[in-house]
C-alpha cells in the first residue's frame, strides 16, 4: 500500500492535521505532502496523525471557521477521515477562543508499521492518543513500556477501524472480523494518568490477566459542557462563553469477550465481576495464607504453653510439698 501524508493548516497556529493517505491516483503520486509543519512533527511512517490544538473538532466545521475569505479554498474531498469527526451535537468553540489546547495524535497501525518507531515517533507531550487498526495490520502486541514517556497523556483509544481505498473514506467496523486485539499485558494501565480509556470494538479474551483495568477510566466517554447564561438575572453580563470537557460514564462504550465462547458479547467487566471474580480469587487466597499463619502461630503458642506448664509443675509440686 502507497502512503502520502497532506497537511492542513492556516497561517494562525490553531491547527496542525497530518494523515496517512492511501491509494494515489496514480503510480508514484501523492494526494498531498507534509509541509508548513505547526507543531514540528510529520506523520511517522505508515501512520494517520491527526495533531490538533483544541479538542475534537470536524473538518467540515474547522473549514467554516478557520479559513480566511480571502484565502484560497480548500477542497473537503481531500480530507478521508472526516467521518471519524463528524458529529454536530458537539458544541465547538471557534480557535481564537480556545483557552485550553490539546496536543492530539490518531495512528493506523499497517503492515509494515513497527510500535517501536510509531511510539518513537509521538511526541513525548502527546495528551490524546487514538489507535486505530488497519486492514492488513496484523496482530498487534502493545506492551507497557509503549506508553513510557507520554507523560501528559489524559486519554487513551483503542478501537478497530476499516480503511476503505474505494472512497477515501474511514468507515467504522460493526463486526469483530478486522479488529485484532484480543489482549493486552497485566499492568499496561498502570501508573497511566489517563482520564479516559477506550477499548470497544476489540474481540477480547476475557480472562483475569484483565482484573487491573479501571471501569471507571474506560467505561467513559468526553462530552463538552456548555454554561447557560441566566439572562433573566443578569442579563448576560456575568455570563461566561466557556466550554468545559468533562468525562462521564458510558455504559455502551465498556469493551466485550470474543472468547471464550460462553462469554461472547458480555462486557469485559460483568465477566471480571460474576464470572470470573479474580478480585474475590485473590482475596480468598490471601485469606487462606492469613488464615494457615494464624493457626500456625496459634499452635505454636499451645506448644509453648504446655511446656511452660510441665515445667512449672514439678516446682509447685516441690514447693508445696516443702511447705508441709
Amino acid at each position: 500500500m502507497n502512503s502520502g501524508c497532506h497537511v492542513v493548516c492556516t497561517k494562525t497556529p490553531t491547527i496542525h492535521k497530518c494523515w496517512f493517505l492511501s491509494s494515489p491516483r496514480a503510480a508514484g503520486a501523492k494526494l498531498g505532502e507534509c509541509k508548513d509543519t505547526q507543531w514540528g512533527h510529520d506523520c511517522p511512517l505508515s501512520c494517520l496523525c491527526h495533531i490538533s490544538t483544541y479538542d475534537d473538532l470536524p473538518m467540515k466545521r474547522w473549514l467554516i471557521d478557520t479559513v480566511p475569505n480571502n484565502g484560497r479554498p480548500l477542497n473537503p474531498t481531500l480530507h478521508p477521515n472526516e467521518a471519524l469527526y463528524e458529529d454536530e451535537a458537539q458544541l465547538f468553540k471557534a480557535p481564537y477562543e480556545s483557552e485550553e489546547t490539546l496536543k492530539m495524535a490518531m495512528c493506523v497501525f499497517q503492515q509494515e508499521t513497527t510500535l517501536d518507531m510509531l511510539f518513537n515517533s509521538l511526541p513525548s507531550d502527546t495528551q490524546v492518543l487514538t489507535i486505530l487498526q488497519g486492514r492488513d495490520s496484523g496482530n498487534i502486541s502493545l506492551e507497557a513500556s509503549h506508553m513510557h514517556g507520554l507523560e501528559d497523556l489524559i486519554a487513551l483509544d483503542i478501537q478497530g477501524y476499516n480503511y476503505e481505498k474505494s472512497d477515501h473514506q474511514a468507515e467504522r467496523v460493526s463486526s469483530t472480523r478486522n479488529n485484532k486485539l484480543t489482549e493486552l499485558p497485566p499492568g499496561i494501565f498502570n501508573n497511566m494518568p489517563a482520564k479516559m480509556i477506550r477499548l470497544e470494538s476489540n474481540p477480547w479474551h476475557c480472562s483475569c490477566a484483565m482484573k487491573d483495568w479501571q471501569p471507571a477510566a474506560i467505561n467513559k466517554i468526553k462530552q463538552q459542557i456548555k454554561e447557560v447564561c441566566q439572562f433573566q438575572y443578569d442579563k448576560g453580563s456575568m455570563c461566561s462563553q466557556k466550554s468545559d470537557v468533562r468525562y462521564v460514564y458510558e455504559r455502551r462504550v465498556a469493551p466485550r469477550c470474543e472468547t471464550p465462547t460462553k462469554y461472547k458479547h458480555w462486557s469485559v467487566f460483568q465477566v471480571l465481576r460474576k464470572e470470573l471474580r479474580c478480585n474475590k480469587k485473590l482475596q480468598n487466597k490471601t485469606n487462606r495464607k492469613d488464615y494457615l499463619k494464624k493457626k500456625h502461630d496459634d499452635y505454636e503458642k499451645s506448644i509453648t504453653e504446655i511446656l511452660r506448664y510441665s515445667y512449672s509443675a514439678p516446682m509447685r509440686q516441690f514447693v508445696t510439698s516443702t511447705a508441709e
